[in-house]
């Protein structure tokens, strides 16, 4: 066995395992390598391993060099994205060995901080929790699972759903919402001002334009849609997601304030949900919620979402816990470094 860079000799390899693995997500794709490289303008570290020339395993990682403030290492970084160990079944050797990569390429860059992070669709994670860490950080991630395609699919679907969501979608229908699947840049510039808009309003950090108009470049055409809703003659919503290995990201939504009681959004995820089954997903990943986030987890709960837990494993210099979190975001711009609960000093 044998663990290396990624060279673009492997690349197709690479694809081909991450691709027809039980518990990878869009985040492990090279589309996605090249989406992180576009929007942090970091360097990619990605690991794999080897038996007899066959990719057995593998660890996508990007670092983000020091500029005075030190270096960090994530898998991944950028707003919440997935990392963590992919391994062939049975190869908990070509796992270990991964890791130990990890750690050894933070070390080598002399990193402050570097994390691992786990899919919700990776039940096991004992593997980080051997090995040290400084914290273990929980996220509930919460997953539908699609029904099958077939017919009466919306009725199916809408069985799915808890009270109010059938009658949210209903709501939208007789308020005369229609919804588009778009590819244009229109649709990616409206999705971004919306959603800048949304956050804003409740003092999130908003993903920049460039993030989004960089997505057809990334991605090829049937990794993502932009669903966008309309009433009146007016776009009043839309949905950023992204399609890969039987998993759909809902990674973008966003509605206009004045629009929220025709519940264009819900009508959105419906017709979306309907396009994802036919074109045969079996599972809608809402991502991450924290603990605290009580309205944000009955929202995904209401559409069937199931719990998926999963973790931030963390390993940290001291000294970085006497830094404030302005000046953790200020000097560390898409990556994570450390749980901001533990730091000792108030914003």
């Amino acid at each position: 066995m044998n663990v290396e860079a990624l060279t673009p000799a492997r690349e197709e390899a690479y694809e081909q395992f991450v691709s027809s693995h039980p518990a990878a997500t869009l985040y492990g794709s090279l589309a996605y390598r090249r989406f992180l490289r576009a929007v942090t303008g970091e360097e990619d570290r990605y690991l794999v391993a080897t038996d007899e020339d066959a990719v057995i395993g593998v660890l996508p990682a990007f670092l983000q060099r020091d500029r005075g403030r030190g270096a960090v290492l994530n898998s991944l970084p950028f707003f919440g994205s997935l990392g963590g160990v992919l391994a062939a079944p049975g190869r908990s050797d070509a796992a270990g060995a991964l890791v130990e990569a990890f750690t050894g390429m933070a070390e080598a860059a002399g990193c402050i901080s570097r994390t691992i992070i786990t899919s919700p669709l990776d039940e096991d994670v004992s593997l980080y929790e051997q090995r040290p860490h400084s914290f273990r950080d929980r996220r509930t991630g919460q997953i539908t699972p699609l029904p099958p395609a077939g017919d009466d699919l919306e009725r199916r679907l809408l069985e799915v759903f808890d009270d109010p969501r059938p009658r949210n979608i209903r709501r939208a229908q007789k308020s005369g919402v229609t919804v588009t699947e778009r590819w244009d840049e229109d649709a990616l510039r409206f999705v971004a001002e919306l959603h800048a808009e949304n956050i804003g309003a409740l003092g999130g950090l908003v993903k920049p334009l460039e993030v989004f108009l960089a997505v057809p470049s990334c991605f090829d055409r049937s990794q993502f849609s932009v669903f966008t809703a309309a009433r009146d003659g007016r776009d009043v919503a839309a949905l950023l997601a992204f399609f890969y290995n039987g998993t759909v990201e809902y990674f973008t939504p966003a509605v206009r304030q004045d629009e929220r009681p025709h519940q264009p959004l819900s009508l959105i995820i419906f017709q979306a949900m309907q396009c994802a089954v036919r074109r045969g997903f079996v599972r809608w990943n809402w991502g991450g919620t924290w603990t605290s986030q009580e309205s944000l987890y009955d929202f995904k709960k209401r559409w069937g979402a199931v719990d998926h837990p999963y973790f931030y494993f963390t390993t940290v210099a001291d000294s970085v816990l006497d830094r404030t979190r302005e000046d953790i975001l200020a000097a560390h711009p898409n990556f994570y470094v450390c749980p901001f609960d533990q730091l000792r000093r108030p914003a």
